[in-house]
Formats: structure tokens, sequence, C-alpha cells
């Protein structure tokens, strides 16, 4: 299917565009709390935070943002207890300072080059030599305001760099179908895995990604479907369901009341899996 390899290409411009490109000089401040976040609502900022997600136009972004970038390790946010901190790409990193603001939030600043991360976004000083970012700690997430930045407003850090609270976007938790009731009605896609870098949010935010495309999967009772323009059916077997659209293949699961859609790399061009959630 064409249109879904156009859906890879687009996603990966704009994932393109808000990536992180390595900057110079920085330090490995890095920290951990001995005291309790009750005592001094500073410590629990105190330590290494994993960048998890980002979020921008109505999008969540989340998955290994240190595989998007090509680093080879994870993009981490240091909170050292003395103040100091960084921003690092594997052995690139800006340094910053921070401070509490708040019960619940900080304020960081960085120099200019802190903008060099493709970031964006922050307070500049009017001598544009450093950048103020403010942070807020929430369920144990901690969130940086990058305003009016392009692609994200905002980084969401967590100390695994994962946010278990997003839907699952794998087929390894799916069950599978044996009877078409489960696959007839009208779908709305939800999220989009490709290639281990998820996004979320509601349709009409991930089809503006793709040139307003029509994301939406028609599945009806006589075991015909509609996705994307093509034109297909569906097939029930003991091991499950799949969806036969212009030819292609396409393995379908169930996970909670919604579909998980498998794309092969030989069919979207690179592995995909598409969660759609039921109209």
């Amino acid at each position: 299917m064409k249109k879904l390899l156009m859906i890879a290409c687009a996603v990966a411009l704009c994932l393109g565009c808000f990536g992180l490109a390595a900057c110079g000089g920085g330090s490995n401040a890095s920290g951990s709390s001995s005291s309790s976040a009750a005592e001094d609502p500073a410590a629990k900022f105190v330590g290494e935070w994993e960048l998890a997600a980002a979020e921008g136009g109505g999008i969540t972004f989340a998955g290994d943002f240190g595989t998007m970038v090509g680093a080879k390790d994870k993009v981490v946010l240091s909170l050292a207890e003395d103040g100091t901190g960084s921003l690092a790409i594997d052995e690139n990193s800006v340094d910053l300072t921070w401070e509490p603001s708040g019960e619940n939030t900080i304020e960081m600043t960085a120099d200019s080059s802190f903008t060099d991360l493709g970031l964006g976004g922050g307070k500049v000083s009017a001598d544009k030599k450093s950048v103020v970012v403010e942070g807020t700690y929430k369920d144990e997430m901690l969130a940086l305001d990058l305003g009016e930045a392009d692609y994200a407003n905002n980084m969401i850090f967590t100390r695994d760099g994962t946010i278990p609270t997003l839907p699952a976007l794998t087929t390894e938790a799916a069950e599978a179908i044996t009877a078409g009731e489960t696959l007839v009605g009208n779908w709305t896609l939800s999220g989009v895995n490709m290639n281990g870098m998820m996004l979320y949010g509601d349709a009409d935010n991930l089809s503006a990604l793709v040139g307003d495309q029509d994301l939406s999967l028609t599945i009806a009772e006589d075991g015909s479907v509609a996705f994307m323009g093509a034109n297909g059916t569906y097939n029930l077997s003991d091991d499950g369901a799949t969806l036969v659209l212009d030819e292609a293949v396409v393995t379908v699961k169930k996970i909670e009341d919604d579909l998980i859609l498998e794309f092969s790399e030989d069919v979207a061009g690179i592995p995909m899996v598409m969660r759609f959630a039921k109209q």
C-alpha cells in the first residue's frame, strides 16, 4: 500500500524536524535524592531523567528518542543537588542551572547553545545569551514547557524513559480475533507505532501529518473493508483475522475494545502498527 509508505515518510520528516542535534560542551552532573520530597520539595527533581515523550500539534510522540536522533544512548536530563545539571545526548551535553520555583515546579537556565539541540522554545534572554525553561512535576513525570517551539511544546521526562499510562501500540498484548462481529464497524485511528516510534492523537491531528488523508477504517458485515482509498475483504481462521487490501495481507487483532493492525515492512515500507478505536 503506497499510501502507508507516504505516512512513514511524512512522519519521519516531521520527527526529523523535531529531532535533537547533539552539541558540544557540558558536564556529567547527576545525583540521587537521599531525603524525601516531603522534607524537601526540591528532592523529587534530583537525579537522572530520560526523555519519554514530546507533545505538539495535538500529538504525543513517544518511544526511543535516542534511536530517532541516531544516538547510542538515551536523551538524558541530569539535575544535581547543588543546582547544576545538563541535558545530554551521548557524550554531548548542554550545561544548565536549576532552582525550585514552587512546590512542584522548577526553573532551568542554560546558555544559548540549548537551542542548538533543535528544541527551540523556552524564554530567550534579551541579549540572546541564555534560555529559561520551566519544568513541572506531576505523577512522577517532569514536563519541560518549550512554549511556542516548533513541533514540540512540551518534553516529558520520566525516570526510566517510559510512560506506562499510554495505550499499548504493539501486538504483544493483543488477542486473536475469530469472530466477524468483533471486526464490523467504523474505526478511527488513535495511534501509530513506526519501528518503535509512537504517535498518539485524535484522527484529525494524525491525519494532518499526512496531508489530511482519510485514515478511517470501515469493516462491513458482508466482509468488505475500506481503508485509505483501498478496498478489500477480511478473512477469519482458527489463527485469527487478516485484512486483504490491494493484495496486501494485514494482521488484525483486538486489544481491549480497539483493533490493532500490524503491517509488515513489505507492505508499509517499515514495520508499522496502527491502533483504531470504534466510532
